[in-house]
């Protein structure tokens, strides 16, 4: 695989409740990348975190390829460590962006290209919304079909609910 990893930004692990990293770019920006553990009562999502990153204070980034490495090695460095954990990424069209947003993970995901790490895409569509659910994993603990079979029933069970 490629090193993409040559030039990135000092990463800093902040303790707390959840894996929260933050690392401050040539610009003056505050980036963050944190994974939340999601508690969904459907043992085959035990090990499901949410991919939540951003630039601290919503201020405009100038495009600086190092953001886009250290948030990658970020989310590749999760996974080594925690090899069965299921991360996602919702882009959802309640701003008109979500197709911006998943391009940049699709976009992640290509520069990687791990062997052993695996991307899937889920496209559900109900009346008010359209969602791109965007899922990294490890190969060795999810088969793509299964996964996707797995969260279909899980998102339609959620919206028979609400």
């Amino acid at each position: 695989h490629k090193n993409i990893f040559i030039f990135m930004y000092e990463i800093k692990k902040q303790e707390g409740s959840y894996p929260l990293f933050i690392f401050d770019t040539s610009n003056g920006l505050h980036y963050y990348v944190a994974f939340h553990k999601m508690d969904l009562e459907n043992a085959y999502f035990d090990n499901l975190y949410s991919i939540d990153f951003g630039e601290v204070n919503n201020r405009k980034r100038p495009k600086d390829q190092n953001i886009e490495q250290t948030a990658i090695k970020i989310i590749h460095n999760f996974l080594l460590d925690h090899p069965v954990a299921l991360l996602y990424y919702i882009c959802d069209s309640s701003d008109g962006r979500q197709y911006s947003r998943s391009r940049l993970i699709t976009k992640w995901f290509i520069t990687t290209q791990e062997s052993e790490i695996d991307k899937l895409t889920v496209n559900y569509k109900n009346e008010i919304l359209h969602y791109k659910l965007e899922f990294i994993f490890t190969k060795q603990n999810y088969q793509t079909l299964e996964l996707e079979n797995k969260v279909i029933d899980e998102m339609n069970g959620f919206m028979e609910i609400k």
